[in-house]
């Protein structure tokens, strides 16, 4: 039971910088899964062209 709790409520790491990812942003990687970037690195997701991940689609 707290394995899944604990799965829920982890840290997410940045997709970029591989540091702990502070404010999150949602975006879409190459294979289209959902990746979390740090409020540093979106400037660097934006420029690869990361469409952001839309809740609801």
């Amino acid at each position: 039971m707290s394995s899944i709790i604990s799965k829920l409520f982890r840290k997410k790491k940045c997709f970029i910088c591989n540091q702990k990812a502070v404010s999150p942003q949602y975006y879409l990687d190459d294979q289209h899964n959902k990746v979390a970037v740090c409020y540093k690195c979106i400037e660097y997701a934006e420029r690869r062209a990361m469409p952001r991940f839309k809740w609801g689609r």
